[in-house]
């Protein structure tokens, strides 16, 4: 996913490569909503969210594991909405995580958090209060609203992944709301494309083919 903000740090836009097989799982519409919450907010390409993450203290003490990273809104253990796994896991909520006192992640665990989606099971799991409390506090969307512009930019998407992405942003529109003055978002679609490891190993022999052929001809 690639994500751009404003001068302000606010979230204007971003890319997201849709996984064919979204539409194929119990949960597709939680797996569309979390890559929209990641394109939205949940990323440290946007300042004004990267701000407010703070370190883990000591080695996983009072409920907290250890590496993994607490978005608080006043930078205090009392301000913690959310902890997050270690960087190189990305943005998700940890599931590990049982928030006790005096470092509280709101007091629940957060297995079942739409921003933890490789959980066992394909139970669908809903927006949290909490979610969206994170992303009013970085961006104000409580406030101001928020509106979606999507794109399909990926030539490939069928009416089941269209309304998959369209559904995910209604859950969220929803809640925040559009007003007059609601910034808008524009979520840039694509068909996801496979890495060369998972291309069809006869394609991978007619190229090494065709590369052959052609080297023949230059030597002639």
């Amino acid at each position: 996913m690639t994500a751009n903000a404003n001068g302000t740090g606010v979230p204007i836009s971003a890319r997201t490569d849709f996984i064919e097989n979204w539409d194929a799982q119990v949960d597709g519409l939680t797996l569309a909503t979390h890559e929209l919450f990641h394109a939205i907010g949940f990323t440290v390409n946007y300042a004004d969210f990267a701000a407010k993450l703070i370190a883990t203290p000591g080695a996983g003490a009072n409920g907290i594991p250890a590496g993994s990273r607490s978005y608080s809104t006043n930078g205090l253990a009392g301000g913690i909405l959310l902890t997050l796994t270690p960087s190189n896991q990305g943005t998700h909520a940890d599931p590990n995580t049982t928030g006790a006192a005096p470092w509280p992640a709101t007091g629940y665990n957060q297995a079942n958090d739409v921003m933890q989606p490789e959980q066992p099971g394909n139970a669908v799991r809903t927006l949290s209060n909490t979610d969206f409390n994170v992303l009013a506090n970085a961006f104000g969307w409580n406030n101001t609203g928020i509106k979606f512009v999507i794109n399909n930019i990926g030539g490939t998407l069928d009416d089941t992944d269209i309304n998959l992405i369209a559904n995910a942003a209604a859950a969220i529109t929803a809640h925040y709301g559009t007003f007059a003055n609601s910034p808008t978002f524009t979520w840039d679609v694509a068909e996801a494309v496979p890495e060369p490891a998972t291309w069809p190993a006869g394609f991978l022999a007619a190229g090494l083919i065709l590369f052959a052929a052609a080297r023949r001809v230059v030597a002639a």
